[in-house]
């Protein structure tokens, strides 16, 4: 970063993706601003700059060396799972400043050693408490997936067994008696139930004439699932 383009995010203020310190002495505060950045869209850190006035509090060499063993030390120990920000050290007339670069991650969501999940919020920060959010957030690191969702009231007993035993037979060549399992029991072998419900896959690929109030509910997931989370809906074509 060149020291013309330091003074000009300086003389605009905070934002979501830049913020200001005077300097830094404490591990876990700093993870939880990591922490912050990683789980929105990254942002820089300028340490030496005093917030409020943009004046420059003057680091020193001793001060950068100080700084940066805390910096390490909150991406491993204070931020799960840890991180690598990238840091740049300025010169200006009245001492250096640390460019604290963090990147938007890509293990959402991350937390702090309290298990705590952050987020920026404008030039500030805010903890996620809403489910909705910590699923979606889950979702962008492809953690949880939509077609996985179990869906209320159904059962194995729902499946078009013929068409599904068809199904097996041709894609693994062996029938469904011959595996000495349920078909309860293959589903979810299959990823497609669990603990006995199917979820939103398995009703789609082997749902056997759904009522209007199942049909309902399977909807209704789906369609809560993309209000909340933001995410498409997964389309599904029956083999």
């Amino acid at each position: 970063m060149e020291t013309e383009e330091l003074l000009s995010i300086v003389a605009r203020d905070e934002d979501s993706r830049h913020q200001f310190k005077a300097d830094v002495n404490n591990a876990a505060s700093l993870g939880a601003e990591m922490v912050a950045f990683s789980n929105s869209q990254g942002g820089l850190i300028l340490i030496g700059i005093i917030n409020g006035n943009g004046s420059r509090s003057g680091l020193t060499r001793e001060d950068v060396g100080r700084i940066n063993q805390i910096i390490a030390n909150a991406a491993t120990n204070n931020v799960r799972p840890p991180i690598n920000p990238v840091t740049e050290n300025i010169q200006l007339p009245d001492g250096l400043v640390i460019v604290l670069h963090i990147e938007q991650g890509i293990s959402k969501p991350y937390m702090d050693t309290q298990g705590h999940v952050w987020v920026k919020s404008g030039s500030d920060k805010r903890r996620v408490t809403a489910r909705e959010e910590l699923q979606r957030m889950f979702q962008e690191a492809s953690l949880v997936h939509a077609d996985e969702t179990p869906v209320s009231g159904s059962s194995a007993a729902d499946i078009d067994q013929d068409f599904f035993d068809s199904f097996f037979e041709r894609e693994y060549g062996e029938t469904v008696e011959e595996q000495g399992v349920s078909r309860a029991q293959l589903l979810e072998n299959m990823n497609l139930s669990k603990n006995g419900r199917l979820n939103i896959s398995g009703v789609l690929l082997f749902g056997s004439r759904p009522t209007f109030a199942f049909l309902f509910l399977l909807l209704r997931q789906l369609l809560f699932r993309e209000l909340t989370s933001k995410t498409s809906i997964i389309s599904i074509a029956r083999i």
